[in-house]
């Protein structure tokens, strides 16, 4: 006699209990990100520097299992205690996708070291402490399957000039070395 169980999990309910923050969830890739975790059935916080579009991509959300926490990931100092701060929001953060990144049209000959220090300040160095300070709450508890996800381009890969090119090309070698480690 052959007897065969197969359990199919709903989609909605693929990520049921689970707690995801996405940084820089207020527009573009990452709320779409947003959207899909919440249609999984996961719980969803999004950051964003700006109070204002944070609060309509929440109402745009339409799900109470969204929240939202302003945060400028250039403010480096903070790093830990806002990722605490998310954290309250639903409990223990399962998924945290690394999504924040910001690039300017400007061309190569007009950027100025503003634009620079904006790029990496937001691209390359706002995630290495956001990863530490993921990476960091994540191992107290070393029997739980947490993931970081950090989101790059294909410009990482392919390399060119500018600060973009360079900060993307950064977070994938970030990103690999902590696959190396953690």
């Amino acid at each position: 006699i052959v007897t065969a169980n197969i359990s199919l999990l709903n989609n909605s309910e693929l990520l049921s209990g689970k707690v995801v923050l996405i940084t820089g969830g207020t527009s573009g890739f990452g709320f779409a990100i947003a959207k899909r975790f919440l249609a999984s059935g996961a719980k969803v916080i999004i950051t964003g520097r700006n109070r204002e579009k944070l609060e309509k991509a929440i109402k745009d959300l339409v799900s109470a299992n969204a929240k939202g926490l302003v945060w400028d990931l250039c403010d480096f100092g903070i790093a830990k205690s806002k990722y605490a701060e998310a954290s309250a929001l639903f409990g223990t953060i399962d998924i945290a996708v690394n999504n924040a990144g910001v690039w300017t049209p400007k061309k190569w000959e007009n950027i100025e070291e503003s634009d620079w220090d904006n790029i990496l300040d937001t691209n390359l160095k706002g995630l290495f402490f956001i990863c530490q300070a993921e990476s960091e709450a994540m191992s107290i508890d070393a029997n739980r399957m947490n993931k970081i996800i950090n989101i790059t381009s294909i410009e990482g890969v392919r390399g060119g000039y500018g600060p973009y090119y360079a900060s993307k090309w950064g977070a994938n070698g970030i990103t690999r070395g902590m696959a190396k480690v953690l």
